[in-house]
């Protein structure tokens, strides 16, 4: 048989066409056939793909090579399509190299899509010639590939769904751009919504703020490994996830206990594999990782696409979720990391694995009362098995195990509980709730440090009051550390009560509001956290030895402080922060003149109350009452009350339970 003569041009969208040595095509006639051929491929991708044409996008980059043969006029075509974001689910089909197509044009025809996916040198029906042209190498086990991707491909259509590696590859590219809240730009803090997602014991929220998108407060944790953790989840990995934690090194663990080899700085990866980066030196379950992303398609030129979470974006600056495309490995971790960087390849199942607990339901308050005991209960089934464990995690470092337990939140605000169920076969199902907690004013505030890596300890606990020179002060100690007394700004009149409220504001940080008379008779607030703090006039004229309670309710959109205390003339009133502002009102009834007061927020049926107690000129014990925007007024019967000068406290008991549909 004669030898064919071949004339290859490679088309890369940024690179100049070129012609194989002895070609009888020219590279004008190459790069005019630049601008038709990438339309003309999309629309035969599509039509032989049997997919809408509104679904493919654009050429992958680097992606196109043409050859042609002239004996025949026949050519010959490689490209990768980009899935639109239009497609949504039907984004499955492009990955696990599936983008990939091999075209081919007799003289006279329309290009047409002859196979796609699998590895480049096992295209069906590709002439030795273009193979070689294209250096693709001979094509040894070819026939046992292309058997596998038709049986696949076949299992797929069967079962209408994609492969595991296929799902969770689609839901990772869902994710690219996802952020924290607040955005950060460091590590120091790094808010994510994927750590209460997958319900590690061990994070805290302080400084993050309420994702809607996900409906979790964020937590504050470096979060690679929680982020390729909630992908597997979600994509059908089902057995010992419980083992895989926040340190990214729990994937090469969790690889270890599958039986996988694991090699080295390997050059197969597959679609829907974690990548684990290690630093020079020996690999340990029980050493350190860099890092673990995930890959998303294959190239012909053994570069991979990778959704990297927790990732630092150079030209943005900020840390997400980032699409990163044609990388070679060998290169692009050491350029990341440094000299010497390792990375292995952990695969997540190729097949359906066994079907992951059901949680059939999920109980627990909608809002809870911090300092006060919540019960949480939950209960889920098996397939063929058993539920052995549950786990809890209440966002603010606590944790618990068991069906039914009990847990009392620290801090008012967003706080999320999620509950991971796990069997007898290894399964692992991982349901949350989101919880608001509000709270009544005290002296003391405990409040996580903002650790952004898998702890919660130390917490500081302040306690507020006035010095000896009459100076606001807080005590301070971390847990296990000695006590330090700082003078904080603001000027409280002698003798004035002091009562304080811990929560969030717009920063995101756990801050300490202190309430007090100033020294012109006038309500104040002094307010920070760490070494900012700062003061101002709420306004109106408190009594010289007026109480001074507090507390935080839920208008249904977040927390709202109230601060109530005696005026000058002897009546209550309350002073309510609404956004950046103040308003002061003057509440009904006649209190006792030297009477103290208490008050505490009461959860019933999911509703927020507070309650004021006092008593009055006749020495009656009155409960106001305040439902959403409304004081109710009315006395306390069926007791003595207290002698007048009595000083009153008051607290909850535990909320009210409803059930909640599992999420």
């Amino acid at each position: 048989m004669r030898a064919l003569a071949v004339t290859v041009a490679a088309l890369a969208i940024s690179a100049l066409a070129w012609a194989a040595p002895g070609s009888e095509a020219d590279g004008a006639s190459a790069l005019a056939a630049r601008s038709q051929i990438p339309a003309e491929l999309r629309s035969a991708y599509a039509a032989g793909r049997g997919i809408p044409l509104a679904d493919v996008g654009a050429l992958r980059p680097g992606s196109l090579r043409v050859a042609a043969i002239s004996s025949s006029g026949a050519r010959w075509a490689l490209a990768a399509f980009l899935p639109r974001r239009s497609a949504g689910p039907r984004a499955w089909g492009f990955q696990g190299g599936r983008g990939h197509g091999a075209f081919t044009k007799p003289r006279g025809s329309a290009w047409r899509l002859v196979s796609f996916g699998g590895r480049v040198a096992c295209v069906a029906g590709l002439p030795a010639s273009v193979r070689e042209a294209w250096r693709l190498g001979p094509a040894s086990h070819c026939a046992e590939e292309r058997a596998s991707a038709a049986a696949a491909h076949a299992a797929a259509r069967r079962h209408g769904r994609a492969s595991i590696p296929e799902r969770v590859a689609a839901i990772a590219l869902s994710q690219v751009g996802v952020q924290g809240t607040p955005v950060a730009h460091d590590f120091s803090l790094d808010c994510n919504p994927y750590t209460p997602l997958v319900g590690p014991t061990t994070p805290n929220s302080d400084g993050c703020g309420y994702d809607s998108s996900f409906g979790v407060q964020d937590e504050n944790e470096t979060w690679c490994a929680d982020f390729v953790k909630w992908i597997w989840e979600r994509g059908g990995v089902t057995g010992d996830l419980d083992t895989i934690n926040a340190a990214a090194v729990s994937f090469y663990g969790w690889g270890r206990d599958q039986g996988e080899q694991m090699p080295i700085n390997p050059t197969d990866p597959e679609v829907g594999d974690a990548v684990v980066f290690f630093p020079p030196g020996p690999i340990s379950a029980n050493g350190a990782a860099d890092h673990v992303g995930i890959v998303t398609a294959l190239h012909a030129d053994g570069t991979v696409d990778m959704v990297n979470g927790d990732f630092l974006d150079p030209k943005t600056g900020k840390i997400g979720v980032e699409f990163d495309t044609d990388l070679d490995l060998a290169t692009w971790a050491p350029k990341i990391w440094g000299k010497g960087e390792q990375w292995v390849f952990v695969s997540p199942p190729r097949t359906e694995a066994r079907p992951a607990p059901t949680i059939t339901s999920l109980s627990g308050p909608s809002r809870a009362v911090a300092s006060t005991a919540s019960g949480f209960r939950a209960q889920a089934v098996q397939p063929g098995g058993s539920i052995v464990r549950y786990v809890w995690s209440f966002g603010d470092g606590g944790s618990a195990i068991g069906a039914g337990v009990t847990h009392v939140f620290r801090n008012p605000g967003w706080q999320t509980v999620t509950v991971t169920a796990t069997s007898n076969l290894g399964t692992v199902r991982s349901r949350h709730l989101s919880v608001l907690v509000v709270s009544g004013s005290a002296a003391v505030a405990n409040t996580p440090e903002g650790a952004a890596f898998y702890t919660t300890q130390p917490v500081r606990q302040q306690l507020f009051g006035l010095s000896a020179a009459g100076r606001l002060t807080a005590q301070e100690s971390t847990t296990g550390g000695e006590w330090s007394v700082r003078e904080l700004p603001g000027t409280p009149s002698v003798g004035s009560a002091v009562t304080a409220l811990n929560y969030a504001d717009s920063s995101y940080r756990m801050t300490q509001h202190l309430y007090f008379r100033d020294a012109r008779g006038a309500l104040a607030e002094t307010s920070g956290h760490g070494k900012n703090w700062r003061t101002a006039v709420i306004g109106g004229r408190l009594a010289a030895s007026s109480p001074i309670v507090a507390a935080l309710t839920d208008a249904g959109t977040g927390l709202i402080p109230h601060v109530l205390a005696l005026s000058s003339s002897g009546r209550l009133i309350e002073a309510v922060r609404r956004g950046s502002g103040w308003s002061i009102h003057t509440l009904p009834g006649e209190p006792a003149p030297d009477t103290s007061l208490a008050a505490a927020v009461v959860v019933r049926r999911s509703a927020v109350q507070m309650h004021v107690l006092y008593l009055d000129r006749q020495g009656r014990l009155r409960d106001d009452v305040l439902v959403g925007d409304r004081w109710r007024r009315r006395s306390v019967t069926g007791s003595p009350p207290p002698a007048p000068s009595s000083s009153l406290a008051a607290a909850s008991r535990s909320p009210y339970r409803p059930v909640l549909p599992s999420r």
